[in-house]
């Protein structure tokens, strides 16, 4: 792949793709960080731009029959939570819990017939990472303004430092999105621009090199981490990977430069310090929200239910009740208090739908990685591993950040691997 700036890239996307389908497609990759309304809208017109689309029945259908198991275990996943409503507490819960599944039955097909060439989806991860800065960038001058009026309201100096507003979820509720998704969307556009900096013939210092930097420190102030753990392992088996490969002595010195800013990030900011320190915190009394001890909390009280629900499941509805009923036994109040879901997405699938709802999830993200191992894809690759390292953690495909994320680029990068070349 030639060696090219994040600004003049898009000159290398033909006119003709620049159609109604690709615009479509363009707003929901962008709204992805922003508002849930705004999302919701932007998957509306992309169904809507997809019914008008000039092709026939017959094409359509031989589109969907090429890569028919892809659509079969998505339909599946999403008739699984139709059935669910059959036993669920209570029928208008169970639909609302199935209308954030509709996704997987919509936004393959969509996404399918939409993309054109394989640029396509060069075009719409520049985009996804322009959001991505942009959401970065308001966070963070929110967080300044608010640090401010804070010293103000308190007669401190408006140069004094509150490192919580530079942190984690007074940070990300800036754009009103959960810390973890917001720090997953970025670990996203990392991926793509280690692709496009470390495994290059030459290093230079541009656009995309300090898009790397700024997006590495700002999911490192997020302290969603998972995330964050995951990602810094990313970049340093493709910082190694580059060094041996090129030996290229400016990609060494970007790799220290990158290491020393976010240590010194880490010792600056206590907060993103400690909690890292707490992540493996076991004890039954610490009220670090996140850390193992709540999730083992959590996982526990699910595999109760599951004991006794291990076929069918309880229904994606009745989840939350049953959890909270148990964490009232046990005398988690807290938990029960927040009403806290599995935080685990696959004991969430087995708990909710049972063993064919974990059986295809499994499915899903199998012929997932075989497509992207077998192409050589190291985007759709690292994409994947992100978001299955990520849901050992989060109940990710319960929400609209977590369904819509994982469907759409999961089409997207799928399809891609179709055309022509990887991008």
């Amino acid at each position: 792949e030639k060696k090219s700036s994040m600004l003049t890239d898009f000159k290398t996307i033909h006119i003709k793709d620049y159609n109604w389908g690709t615009i479509a497609m363009c707003f929901v990759v962008m709204s992805l960080p922003w508002s849930i309304k705004f999302n919701s809208y932007s998957l509306v017109v992309l169904c809507i731009v997809t019914v008008f689309q000039r092709i026939s029945f017959v094409e359509r259908w031989n589109l969907v029959k090429s890569d028919i198991l892809f659509f079969v275990l998505f339909t599946l996943y999403f008739l699984l939570h139709v059935v669910a409503i059959l036993y669920s507490q209570s029928t208008q819960m169970g639909i609302q819990a199935l209308e954030k599944k509709v996704a997987f039955l919509v936004v393959p097909t969509c996404i399918w017939i939409l993309m054109k060439e394989n640029n396509t989806r060069t075009l719409l991860l520049r985009c996804f990472l322009f959001s991505v800065l942009a959401a970065a960038f308001v966070c963070i001058l929110l967080s300044i303004r608010n640090n401010i009026d804070e010293n103000i309201k308190n007669n401190f100096s408006i140069f004094s430092i509150n490192k919580w507003f530079y942190t984690y979820r007074l940070l990300s509720d800036n754009i009103n999105i959960h810390p973890s998704y917001l720090s997953c969307y970025a670990a996203l556009a990392v991926i793509y621009l280690l692709n496009q900096v470390v495994f290059q013939n030459s290093f230079s210092i541009n656009m995309e090199s300090l898009a790397l930097i700024f997006l590495l420190v700002f999911i490192t102030l997020l302290a969603a981490r998972n995330i964050m753990v995951t990602t810094f392992a990313f970049v340093i088996v493709s910082f190694f990977y580059g060094f041996w490969k090129f030996r290229t002595r400016g990609l060494f010195i970007f790799s220290l430069v990158i290491m020393f800013l976010l240590l010194g990030t880490m010792l600056i900011n206590d907060v993103v310090f400690d909690r890292l320190i707490n992540m493996l915190d076991v004890g039954k009394q610490n009220s670090n929200w996140g850390s193992l001890s709540l999730r083992m909390q959590e996982w526990e009280a699910s595999l109760i239910l599951i004991k006794d629900n291990l076929w069918l499941g309880i229904s994606p509805s009745n989840v939350t009740n049953e959890l909270v009923r148990v964490y009232t036994e046990k005398g988690w109040f807290s938990l029960a208090k927040e009403g806290y879901n599995c935080h685990n997405q696959y004991i969430h699938s087995l708990l909710s739908l049972g063993v064919a709802g974990l059986l295809v999830l499994l499915g899903i993200f199998y012929i997932s990685f075989k497509r992207a191992i077998r192409n050589r894809d190291n985007v759709y690759f690292c994409f994947l591993i992100l978001f299955t390292i990520f849901s050992m953690t989060e109940s990710t495909l319960e929400v609209q950040k977590g369904i819509v994320f994982f469907v759409l680029f999961n089409s997207i990068c799928y399809y891609s691997s179709t055309r022509d070349t990887i991008s």
